[in-house]
């Protein structure tokens, strides 16, 4: 909750261990937030 308001928080770390030219190398994190707003 933020202040009265319902939020769902989460993320992750991603490592490539192996890649190809066009790709991302080492570490990628993501974070996200969604706002719920429940019925009733």
């Amino acid at each position: 909750m933020i202040g009265k308001q319902p939020v769902s928080i989460g993320g992750g770390v991603r490592y490539w261990a192996e890649s190809r030219p066009s790709s991302p190398e080492g570490w990628g994190a993501r974070l996200f937030v969604s706002f719920l707003f429940p019925k009733g």
